[in-house]
């Protein structure tokens, strides 16, 4: 059973890592809480890179997720739906946004949001944590600080948003995918696909030794895996990083 979605967020006015905080009340916190912190002072994000999270501007939450499916890469799937559904509601028709894979959530060629899962392991896995971090308020001073191309709902619209009525559409939204999570996996999964729009397009896949393999997106695999080519042979790109080649996409920009 899943809690209404307001009586299960926790906040935090200050924490080192949401992510890190959840872990370690994993035992006493109750399935599908979020963590909501105003600030994180060693914020995280994917490949061990920070995640700046400067107090007050943006959501930097974690989600505590005890009851795992497999494949266990669909929890993180159904986070980041969630927040794309958020952004949309926040923005109404005015903006576009689109997952790349495996989960972030971009405006064209501007990154607004990342997603990180971990494992929460008591001798065995016990569950799940995955972290959101969502550019709300961010001026574009602080987004500049985060050394890519990055976007907030602020900078791309120009209004200024509440976070408290952030919070509760992200709850409103993590409550609608985890059903969906537990309930109907083939059609998370579905989903999830149809979002990831850069399907077709021609990518640079950056392996963990850096060897980087410029390839077409062929295809997401049912086990969550990048279906690319590597010297013309069909491969399943796993773990890594990766890049829109540039000159690939046309923004507008």
């Amino acid at each position: 059973m899943i809690d209404p979605p307001a009586d299960n967020i926790l906040f935090l006015n200050t924490v080192d890592s949401t992510n890190r905080y959840a872990s370690e009340h994993f035992d006493e916190l109750a399935d599908g809480t979020l963590v909501w912190a105003d600030e994180q002072t060693a914020g995280r994000g994917r490949l061990g890179r920070s995640w700046l999270s400067p107090k007050g501007e943006n959501l930097y939450v974690s989600w505590v997720v005890k009851q795992i499916r497999e494949p266990l890469f669909l929890a993180a799937a159904a986070a980041s739906l969630a927040v794309l559904e958020t952004l949309r509601e926040a923005a109404g028709n005015d903006l576009s946004f689109y997952l790349k894979w495996p989960n972030d959530i971009y405006s064209g060629p501007d990154k607004i949001s990342g997603i990180l899962s971990e494992g929460v392991v008591r001798e065995t896995l016990r569950g799940v944590i995955v972290g959101m971090g969502i550019n709300i308020n961010s001026p574009e001073a602080t987004l500049k600080r985060t050394g890519i191309r990055a976007a907030s709902l602020h900078s791309l619209d120009g209004r200024v948003f509440s976070l408290k009525k952030m919070i509760l559409r992200l709850a409103k939204h993590v409550c609608a995918c985890y059903i969906m999570y537990l309930n109907d996996p083939d059609g998370l999964f579905a989903r999830w696909k149809a979002e990831n729009l850069l399907i077709g397009q021609e990518l640079d896949f950056v392996l963990p030794d850096g060897r980087v393999i410029r390839s077409p997106f062929l295809d997401i695999a049912e086990d969550g895996g990048a279906v690319i080519l590597d010297d013309g042979r069909k491969r399943i790109f796993s773990c890594g990083d990766v890049r829109i080649a540039k000159g690939s996409l046309d923004f507008g920009t």
